[in-house]
């Protein structure tokens, strides 16, 4: 017991002894160097620990608890972590800003609870905030909402430009790619965006392969989903061009359905064959300008004897499965562990 409680008095003492001697933050490049540091970090225990031991070491902004708030993997984390950069903060007066780092709101609502027990700072340790730089958009032709007629991947409304532009500003804010990219995702996830908007917060990244994967991420929640060629321009080479160009027409084009009773006539004239090779050059041409669900390619692989014909038909007709993500049923239909084995790596590996 005496062991505990002297542990809790030297807590107090070196929280009290923290917060009388944080008059000024780390200089910005030390905090950057951390935050490049941690970024490279994969597992979220070890972010914590080196994010924590940072704050517990040194001063630090308002500003600079968010940014690396952000690095952390969820907002559990971020909880534990900005209860103890609470108390080497040197402008507690604007602790405030750090609510925007949770994803939830419940948990934003959690550490406002939490600070709320503790005075804040005034006088020399609470820095005034002053004007910051505003981030400035690429001069692109930006598609207009009022047009849409199309697919929506969300119901709306699209928010309004002034809460875009606190979004926007905390991406700007952001001190490293990574920490941009989790701000995005979020401001995604928790509001409905319009297409313009999310080229404007892509546009924030420098590394076009972030701008990829930020906008194939992103697309099912933005709102003009129709618009999607003019987000092209983010990419200064064709063949990234064509790559989101591809994605998006794949993802809004309906799924090949061939009906119920399409399938049997078609499953008619594959048995009307009287050779296996007729059969299969029958399948080859109607993979051009047909698809098959997975129940469907399970009954016609059963007009093959061998597995080695059955595969070559469920390879042929993957790209164009409905219901892709049931194709490993079609394992049961082989003979032989080998070919199962086989075909079961190339199912996971995407079909190549």
């Amino acid at each position: 017991m005496k062991k505990i409680i002297t542990l809790l008095l030297l807590t107090v003492v070196s929280v009290a002894n923290a917060q009388q001697r944080c008059t000024y933050p780390v200089i910005n490049s030390v905090y950057q160097q951390k935050v490049s540091q941690i970024t490279t970090v994969k597992s979220d225990g070890q972010r914590l620990k080196l994010a924590t031991e940072f704050v517990t070491q040194n001063c630090v902004s308002s500003a600079q608890v968010k940014g690396l708030a952000g690095l952390m993997g969820n907002d559990s984390l971020r909880f534990v972590f900005c209860k103890t950069a609470y108390h080497t903060v040197t402008d507690t007066a604007n602790f405030f800003g750090v609510y925007d780092a949770f994803r939830s709101f419940s948990w934003a609502i959690r550490m406002y609870d939490h600070i709320s027990r503790y005075p804040q700072q005034n006088g020399p340790t609470s820095i005034t905030p002053t004007a910051e730089a505003a981030p400035v958009y690429p001069l692109w032709v930006y598609p207009d909402t009022a047009r849409t007629t199309g697919s929506k991947g969300c119901a709306g409304p699209v928010i309004s430009e002034s809460a875009f532009g606190v979004i926007a500003g905390n991406v700007f804010k952001q001190p490293t790619e990574e920490a941009k990219i989790v701000a995005i995702e979020s401001a995604y996830t928790n509001n409905c965006l319009s297409m313009a908007q999310m080229m404007k917060l892509s546009s924030m990244l420098k590394n076009e392969d972030n701008r990829m994967r930020v906008m194939k991420n992103g697309f099912a929640r933005i709102y003009d989903q129709e618009h999607y060629v003019s987000a092209g321009a983010m990419f200064s080479v064709a063949i990234k061009k064509d790559e989101w160009n591809n994605y998006c027409a794949a993802y809004l084009t309906p799924p090949c359905v061939v009906s119920d009773t399409e399938y049997k006539g078609l499953l008619q004239d594959i048995r009307d064959k009287r050779f296996t090779e007729d059969k299969m050059n029958l399948i080859k041409s109607l993979s051009k300008d047909h698809c098959f669900n997975v129940a469907q390619l399970a009954e016609i692989s059963r007009e093959f004897a061998f597995d080695d014909e059955k595969i070559e038909m469920f390879k042929l007709y993957y790209a164009k499965c409905p219901d892709k993500k049931s194709y490993y049923k079609l394992i049961d239909e082989l003979s032989f562990s080998s070919n199962k084995d086989s075909f079961r790596k190339w199912i996971d590996n995407g079909g190549k």
